[in-house]
């Protein structure tokens, strides 16, 4: 699984398994192409020799049919379809005989260029050497040094004395190994790797004899695997990245590593080194990496990983990668208001073209409005500044205010959260708002919170006090005695508090009546006409 980071946006993670499927785009090849063969003359019929091909598909692509195609008209040999082995059926009929052998695979190619097998029946008076066997099977480590004996191959003539000397006629084109002319043993002659070819059928010679006869025998070394390469991956880190609310259904990723060793030293296993404890699991047969716990951006917004890739040698070689893990924000956490309510006074007189700010009082500031076209302009009054927080990051953090419902009174800015005086207010007419603001995220689907603000509306003296009566009219007898009430003046005032006290007086002053300033109640001093008024006590 390849994982991409998207910096400076959003970014989605999937897992992509790519299964490849052989196709046989590849033909058998013979090697070695040209074998020869001395046949003593009327030697025991069987095994001759065998001829090898290889395919580099798999399964049913890369299986091999042998068959002879030419050489072969009188059915002298047989072939092995499965194992490429010739045979001798019956006595041969002549000094040579030359066979060409094609192999096909599977899928139905045939190799491009066939086998050529040349077999001599020798002279019985100077008879080839004879090996012992036609055809030996050696093995050998492939960390051995030079010059190891691998084994001996021996052949004789008969009926005639001397040495018979050895070589390598076929098989071994890159040198791996050398064999003694008189002994017939077998050496490392370079360093083996199992890697590069895993066996070899090596074609030896033995000649003797004057005039010199020649007999061949083919050898087939198994070169045996030791565990010298360590698993590889294909870089020693790698970065992913992984939304916080990924469930775990699925692999987060895949780690691969590859052994050219064969058998149990190129198994590889995997396991999970490094990262937090209980959140992470790893399959050690496929490599997935799984999430076991759940991700928490807010917590944590990177993991780093290590997983080691062993083989089955003993002891084991291994290597290391590095996951990097980044943990991307999804949209889990609702906004949340400093308090669950404001409670703020504010004055009815507030003018709408100043600004105010009010928490517990109201209080006036001054700093000019921003200029715009060289004017200066003053932006609504604002009340109290509501605040909320969200713990996500990016758009899932960025707020935007707005108060639910309407109202003709009051707005918020939608950016800072101000509370902000859109219409007069009139503390008789009504005396306390309870607002209801939301602060909504950026995320999708946006998550929302809401908070209450009070707001008290303060009295100001904006109101006259009002007479009961516009008129009042008394009769008074004469010789009535000074303080006697002649009658009361009764006056009201909507506000409140020392707002809406009342004291009365009488304009313009005289020395026929007076009135009680608090209660209202007129009393004879002369006869005059007089004017009353009511005054609010503060003014």
């Amino acid at each position: 699984m390849h994982n991409v980071m998207f910096t400076g946006g959003l970014s989605t993670r999937a897992n992509v398994k790519i299964q490849l499927t052989d196709v046989n785009d590849n033909w058998p090849v013979f090697y070695p192409r040209e074998y020869n063969v001395s046949l003593p003359e009327g030697g025991p019929l069987g095994a001759v020799l065998a001829v090898a091909a290889t395919d580099k598909d798999s399964g049913v692509f890369g299986r091999l049919t042998y068959r002879i195609t030419s050489g072969n008209s009188e059915g002298i040999f047989r072939i092995d379809p499965n194992s490429g082995e010739i045979s001798l059926a019956r006595q041969v009929s002549s000094r040579t005989h030359r066979l060409t052998v094609g192999a096909v695979d599977g899928g139905g190619l045939a190799a491009r260029r066939e086998a050529e097998v040349y077999l001599s029946v020798g002279d019985p008076r100077s008879p080839p050497p004879q090996f012992l066997r036609t055809r030996y099977s050696m093995s050998v480590r492939e960390d051995v040094p030079l010059s190891t004996n691998v084994g001996k191959v021996s052949a004789s003539q008969l009926g005639r004395t001397g040495s018979v000397r050895y070589s390598i006629n076929s098989g071994d084109p890159d040198g791996y190994f050398s064999i003694d002319p008189v002994s017939g043993n077998l050496r490392t002659a370079a360093r083996l790797d199992h890697e590069a070819r895993s066996s070899l059928l090596l074609s030896v010679q033995a000649a003797a004899g004057n005039p010199v006869a020649y007999g061949v025998a083919q050898v087939q070394i198994s070169i045996e695997d030791v565990n010298d390469n360590a698993p590889e991956f294909d870089s020693e880190s790698v970065r992913i990245s992984v939304r916080e609310s990924e469930s775990g259904s699925s692999p987060l990723y895949t780690a691969h590593a590859t052994d050219k060793d064969s058998g149990d030293f190129g198994r590889v296993t995997y396991r999970l080194e490094g990262g937090p404890r209980g959140l992470f699991r790893l399959d050690s047969r496929t490599g997935d990496l799984w999430l076991s716990g759940r991700l928490d951006y807010e917590a944590a917004q990177r993991h780093s990983l290590l997983i080691t890739a062993a083989d089955g040698g003993s002891p084991p070689l291994s290597a290391n990668l590095t996951v990097l893990l980044e943990v991307q924000d999804v949209n889990d956490n609702p906004p949340v208001f400093e308090r669950p309510e404001y409670s703020v006074p504010v004055s009815e007189s507030l003018p709408l073209n100043s600004q105010f700010r009010g928490c517990e009082a109201a209080e006036r500031v001054s700093p000019p409005g921003p200029l715009v076209g060289g004017t200066s302009i003053n932006l609504p009054p604002q009340v109290v500044q509501v605040t909320a927080v969200d713990l996500d990051t990016g758009n899932n953090a960025r707020l935007t205010y707005r108060l639910v419902g309407t109202s003709h009174e009051f707005g918020v800015f939608p950016n800072s959260g101000w509370v902000y005086l859109r219409g007069n207010l009139d503390r008789e007419r009504q005396d306390s708002y309870r607002l209801q603001v939301a602060a909504m995220d950026n995320g999708s689907p946006p998550a929302t919170a809401t908070t209450l603000v009070s707001v008290t509306v303060t009295d100001a003296n904006d109101n006259d006090p009002i007479f009961a009566e516009e008129r009042y009219s008394w009769y008074v007898e004469e010789n009535l005695s000074r303080g006697a009430v002649v009658g009361r003046l009764k006056a009201s005032d909507p506000d409140l508090g020392q707002n809406a006290d009342v004291t009365f007086s009488i304009i313009p002053s005289n020395s026929s009546f007076q009135v009680d300033p608090l209660t209202g109640q007129c009393a004879p001093v002369s006869i005059l006409l007089i004017i009353f008024l009511a005054n609010n006590r503060d003014r």
